[in-house]
């Protein structure tokens, strides 16, 4: 009794998973615009920065990408099917740049100050449309000027090159 009680766990789980299978594209852009005049109306944004995992439902994704020699972008998380084409995603976003200061340490030796952005949450997305999961507007300096970072997440199914 007991094995034909795990065998039909078993073969519901393949069916569940049989449903969602195949592979997703999970991406995060920084979109907006960097040190524009003020006083200028609507600056064009852009795409400043982007990092893409490739994730499989169920289990857990990582990608970290160096953008030169000071900066870093990190992508960890997990993906879960919930419904008809719906996903939950838990994740950790995080953008790390090396400011150029060193700061020493108990030991006397001394280590990079770091500036970090860091989004974390579990967010419901559904397939192939843009969630904007966070962002921020600056205004600073003599002359006045702003900038503007928008985080995008998207979850498409992945199509490898070969297909």
């Amino acid at each position: 009794m007991n094995r034909f009680i795990l065998l039909a766990i078993a073969v519901a789980c393949s069916w569940a998973s049989a449903a969602f299978a195949g592979d997703y594209l999970v991406r995060v852009d920084t979109t907006g615009y960097v040190d524009r005049p003020a006083a200028e109306k609507d600056p064009k944004e852009t795409i400043l920065r982007s990092i893409e995992v490739v994730a499989r439902p169920g289990a857990v994704f990582h990608c970290k990408v160096r953008i030169g020699t000071h900066q870093t972008l990190t992508l960890t998380g997990k993906l879960r099917p919930v419904d008809k084409g719906n996903f939950v995603i838990e994740f950790q976003h995080v953008y790390t740049i090396d400011t150029g200061v060193t700061v020493p340490t108990e030991g006397g030796k001394r280590k990079p100050l770091l500036d970090t952005t860091t989004t974390q949450t579990m967010i419901a997305v559904p397939l192939d449309v843009p969630v904007v999961i966070g962002g921020l507007d600056i205004q600073s300096g003599k002359p006045k000027v702003k900038s503007r970072q928008r985080w995008v997440l998207r979850l498409t199914k992945y199509k490898s090159p070969d297909d």
